[in-house]
């Protein structure tokens, strides 16, 4: 049976569920809020410099290889290649504009050149090769798609994106 202040406290819980936990669920809510609280501000974004200024260079496309190098292409003729150790040497040079990169399926470094409407490929031990040298304007931005091995071209100077089909690659290789 009811009396009066049972049915205020039913009221209650049914107008203000929030506040109708008691002392312990409240302290639990709480000690919940913080811990959600403090895994937020942990898993906010870091940004950290690699490297000092690469004096008389505009870092351009930056990759990385499944062994953790990362390569920067500089708007001019290098790519530079940065090891987990953090060492920074020129992987390849006598480019005419590197922008954009990316690392295909066998490990070579496809390098757009803005200035030459053309892709590079370099394989890892830095041997350059001509991989497409026409039907580009200004390429920048370089993707592959692991699937197919298909890359994908973002033209600057055209505002487009180019695909270099598969079947196109293996008569460039």
């Amino acid at each position: 049976m009811l009396n009066s202040s049972d049915e205020i406290q039913t009221d209650t819980l049914i107008k203000l569920p929030a506040f109708s936990y008691s002392s312990r669920s409240r302290a639990l809510l709480f000690v919940l809020a913080l811990l959600f609280a403090a895994v937020s501000v942990r898993a906010q974004t870091e940004i950290r410099s690699l490297t000092n200024v690469i004096e008389g260079h505009a870092v351009g496309g930056v990759t990385t290889d499944l062994l953790g190098n990362i390569y920067v292409a500089d708007f001019g003729e290098f790519v530079w290649k940065i090891t987990p150790e953090g060492e920074r040497q020129i992987f390849a040079s006598g480019l005419y504009g590197a922008s954009g990169n990316a690392i295909d399926n066998e490990g070579n470094l496809l390098q757009s050149n803005f200035y030459g409407n053309s892709i590079t490929k370099i394989d890892r031990k830095g041997q350059a090769k001509p991989f497409v040298t026409s039907g580009l304007s200004g390429p920048v931005g370089i993707a592959i798609d692991r699937k197919t091995g298909d890359v994908y071209v973002a033209n600057c100077r055209d505002n487009s994106i180019e695909k270099v089909k598969r079947s196109h690659l293996l008569l460039a290789a």
